[in-house]
């Protein structure tokens, strides 16, 4: 099993690389603003979720 800072690394680099600019702006709509938005719809979260699974420690 990969060591679970290697698996945060992987989560967080594909969240900023499956980000659009599109969906940030539609974020700001509903007043979702923050200074680190990714911009990634629900679907695509539930992707990657799909991926790695149930992990507690990963989830800390």
């Amino acid at each position: 099993m990969t060591p679970t800072s290697e698996r945060v690394r992987e989560a967080l680099t594909w969240l900023e690389r499956k980000g659009t600019k599109r969906t940030r702006e539609g974020m700001a709509r509903y007043a979702i603003v923050a200074p680190k938005v990714f911009g990634v719809s629900v679907a695509m979260i539930r992707q990657l979720s799909k991926r790695l699974g149930r992990d507690h420690e990963l989830a800390l």
